[in-house]
């Protein structure tokens, strides 16, 4: 793979879809589907073209659909191209970046409209920090402080309801001093008595802000930028 495949195939990786889960495991394969020989080429031809134009198409008004056929047919016809190497190259490191800016811009602007509406929810308590949280049990235990450390369960999701974390689908709570996390869980969980179940939505700003965070094996965004957070807690005790 050369570089400018490297930077094309890059560019056209939305932000968010970084984020995305993989396909779940046990789903079942698709049929099989049986092609005579005289067919492999059309429909393989047809295949990668689709393929393409389903990648280009995820963001029509990125790309000028006319220039990219030019290119195409210029290329499948041995002419030079219209532009030299390190031009493309250079033009698809800024496509690139733009591409970016313009997810996490959409991602930051979606967080804040949330936080807007919801604000106006009656059973939502907004603190002077931004952070909101509803209580779905209220518990009869002690509230913790910022120097100690809690064990709790959770789930967290994005605001597309997507899970990025969950120590009950691990069937393991956690254990964690609560100076060493996010302002907005600092925040959070102390206004809680053992035993509460509270929700809570988190403005990035005290969550993970514009770093995001990513899983540190693939380098994967498991939080992109700007995201806000939504957290289904449980504090279990306070240790």
């Amino acid at each position: 793979m050369n570089k400018l495949t490297t930077l094309f195939t890059a560019a056209l990786l939305p932000l968010a879809a970084l984020a995305q889960d993989p396909a779940p495991a046990g789903v079942p394969a698709a049929p099989q589907v049986e092609i005579k020989d005289e067919q492999v080429k059309e429909i393989a031809s047809y295949t990668i073209g689709y393929s393409m134009a389903k990648q280009l198409s995820q963001d029509e008004t990125a790309i000028d659909k006319e220039i990219v056929l030019e290119a195409l047919n210029n290329e499948l016809a041995g002419k030079e191209p219209k532009f030299s190497e390190g031009e493309m190259e250079a033009a698809m490191r800024k496509f690139q970046e733009q591409q970016r800016e313009t997810a996490i811009a959409k991602i930051k602007t979606e967080g804040e409209t949330f936080l807007k509406d919801n604000a106006t929810n009656g059973n939502v308590v907004v603190t002077k920090s931004g952070l909101q949280y509803t209580v779905e049990t209220l518990g009869e235990g002690e509230k913790p402080t910022a120097t100690d450390k809690v064990t709790v369960h959770y789930t967290g999701t994005l605001i597309n309801g997507q899970v990025f974390d969950s120590s009950r689908q691990r069937n393991q709570p956690a254990s964690f001093p609560l100076n060493g996390v996010i302002p907005g869980w600092t925040e959070g969980l102390q206004l809680m008595p053992v035993g509460s179940k509270f929700r809570f939505f988190i403005p990035s700003d005290i969550a993970y802000g514009e770093r995001g965070s990513r899983d540190p094996r693939s380098g994967r965004y498991t939080i992109p930028p700007h995201s806000m957070l939504i957290f289904d807690v449980e504090l279990i005790s306070i240790d």
